[in-house]
């Protein structure tokens, strides 16, 4: 049989831990913060905690892979590119480098800046960027010579629900300095178009 493990505790402190008794302390009762629930019911209390103001600015490059030739032509070419499938002849529009429906490449082409509204809904809350144009309209717009629809701004000078109605038809109008983003352009009404690239900031402005 093999031999019992000899403890290597020291039998003196051993009996000590042994026969030692508790010692008895008062506990301090502390009152925690609690926060009140919509029913109005608290929540288990919780620690204070400590909180520091600061501001974190992160600079960053943000890669647009496959898709980077519809944002060059978009800032350099005032184009917009959709990609065909080889095989079945789809075009996408946003573009995609592969066919969703049988996951062949595609081919770059130009559609044109003109579209049908498919559906379409009101604006009332945005961000920063947006803000000041409130109320506007976001739809899916299928660009002509798309088989895809894609999502995107529509605006209007004097925007209401008859504006933007599916079936509707609109036309880009495009930023003069581009960045190659997709806030580079926006669509309106097609009869408002001529009055909206007069406008300075935009393509045909003075």
């Amino acid at each position: 049989m093999p031999k019992k493990a000899k403890s290597t505790t020291n039998p003196k402190l051993a009996k000590r831990i042994k026969t030692a008794k508790p010692v008895k302390k008062p506990v301090k009762s502390v009152k925690l913060p609690v926060r009140p629930t919509l029913d109005g019911k608290a929540e288990k209390p919780f620690p204070p905690h400590h909180e520091i103001e600061d501001q974190i600015i992160v600079n960053y490059h943000y890669s647009m892979g496959g898709q980077s030739p519809f944002f060059i032509a978009l800032k350099n070419e005032k184009k917009l590119m959709g990609t065909k499938c080889q095989k079945c002849g789809t075009v996408y529009m946003p573009p995609r480098i592969n066919c969703a429906r049988c996951y062949q490449p595609t081919e770059w082409v130009e559609v044109k800046d003109t579209a049908t509204i498919k559906v379409s809904t009101l604006v009332w809350y945005s961000t920063s960027a947006f803000i000041a144009s409130v109320p506007y309209a976001i739809g899916y717009l299928q660009l002509d010579g798309a088989t895809t629809a894609m999502l995107q701004g529509i605006f209007s000078d004097n925007l209401v629900p008859s504006k933007i109605k599916s079936g509707k038809r609109v036309r880009a109008v495009f930023k003069k300095v581009r960045e190659g983003k997709v806030t580079d352009f926006f669509f309106v009404p097609e009869d408002e178009y001529a009055e909206w690239i007069k406008k300075p900031e935009f393509e045909g402005g003075a």
